[in-house]
């Protein structure tokens, strides 16, 4: 743990440690809400963010996929159905600990369709990485986003049908039904304490906590 930038650089400066968990802010998605954008304007401003102690501790797309999704066993249009690869999660941990800034900032779309072991395996992650985990949902009207993803999906190999892909998506059934990013997760649907955004926003932030396990499982 780093320490707080008021106590100096003495010796006994060295050994204090920031007693208080920093906050980590995950944008996890939604797909097609304009996150390519958001991200674009995100990746060249790390100084300014940083410099408004906003650490990123993963820069880009490609950063995002090494640290997080490979390692949590994420395939290309197949979703997280791979092995988790727990020695490079760990080092994903010590980059996330020793990441500057009060608060931390990573965002990737793809980490919206983590299924209920993978969130409680990212919410260990973060906490042993010393950081109090909170996130960010944009979301997008329906009549936009099921389209949008639609056509996204077809240049990834989908054949089904429009309306068939709309049922699918309505019953959270088949693999794509279950991969669209309609904010209906285990992020989402299972989260104590969900703070509505304001009138208009398009976005919602709240604490992830430990309750996530016990509200999916129905406990």
């Amino acid at each position: 743990m780093a320490t707080h930038p008021s106590c100096g650089e003495g010796p006994e400066a060295r050994l204090m440690v920031r007693m208080s968990i920093r906050p980590m802010y995950a944008h996890v998605g939604c797909s097609k809400t304009g996150t390519s954008s958001l991200q674009a304007g995100l990746w060249t401003s790390v100084d300014r963010l940083e410099s408004a102690d906003v650490g990123v501790p993963l820069v880009g797309r490609s950063a995002h996929r090494r640290r997080l999704l490979d390692p949590l066993g994420w395939q290309p249009a197949r979703g997280f159905v791979g092995d988790w690869d727990d020695a490079a999660l760990q080092q994903t941990r010590m980059r996330l600990a020793k990441a500057r800034g009060n608060r931390v900032l990573v965002s990737n779309e793809d980490l919206v369709e983590l299924p209920t072991r993978g969130v409680d395996r990212f919410l260990e992650l973060t906490a042993d990485a010393g950081l109090d985990l909170h996130l960010v949902v944009t979301l997008r009207d329906w009549a936009q986003q099921i389209p949008s993803e639609y056509q996204q999906f077809l240049r990834h190999g989908m054949q089904e049908p429009y309306l068939d892909f709309i049922r699918q998506v309505r019953d959270r059934e088949g693999r794509w039904g279950t991969t669209s990013g309609d904010g209906r997760t285990p992020w989402t649907s299972c989260a104590a304490g969900v703070r509505s955004p304001p009138a208009g926003s398009r976005s919602s932030s709240y604490p992830a906590t430990p309750q996530i396990r016990a509200a999916c499982s129905g406990s």
